[in-house]
């Protein structure tokens, strides 16, 4: 992210995920320079580590998820 400056991220974490934790990556991102963690999107799920596979969480991983890659892509980066 320092080498291209126009690099944005998407972190999707399920809460049950037992191999990552959502307040965990909010205390991290936290952390880091504003430069670059004000291109980082955050977003904790209700899910376990595969959101995309459980029924209730994956309608909002995937609206969430294509709003930021359209707002990425029509931002030129």
């Amino acid at each position: 992210m320092t080498r291209y400056q126009k690099l944005k991220v998407y972190v999707a974490t399920g809460r049950y995920d037992p191999l990552n934790m959502c307040e965990g990556n909010v205390k991290v991102i936290g952390q880091l320079p504003a430069d670059l963690s004000s291109r980082i999107e955050n977003r904790c799920y209700e899910s376990g580590h595969v959101i995309y596979e459980d029924a209730m969480a994956r309608p909002q991983f995937l609206n969430d998820l294509s709003r930021f890659i359209r707002e990425t892509v029509a931002g030129g980066s």
